[in-house]
């Protein structure tokens, strides 16, 4: 809500206790991001939107990435957060490649 888009108002240990509600863990990652935020203003649901889409593109195992966001169902996660890119496509190639 309106809390969000005043997060560059927050200190970074405040943001940290605002992305506790959105981020489970990562409690390095979640002060790095806060002090970014402190100088970059950007929505806490951004964050999240960027944290999961980095998880994914890292092949994190998606029922991770959809336990981490709070996600029921991992078929959401993949629809929201899996985006296809140039580098995937090019690697999905080299596979199917890879086999004749």
């Amino acid at each position: 809500g309106e809390i969000m888009a005043q997060a560059s108002t927050f200190t970074p240990r405040e943001l940290v206790g605002e992305l506790d509600r959105y981020i489970v863990g990562q409690g390095d990652a979640k002060r790095a991001v806060a002090e970014g935020l402190a100088t970059n203003p950007m929505r806490l649901h951004d964050v999240r939107h960027w944290h999961a889409t980095q998880l994914v593109a890292a092949n994190t195992d998606i029922r991770t990435v959809a336990d981490r966001l709070g996600h029921a169902d991992a078929a959401f996660t993949i629809n929201t957060y899996a985006h296809s890119s140039s580098e995937s496509d090019r690697a999905a190639a080299a596979a199917i490649e890879a086999f004749q």
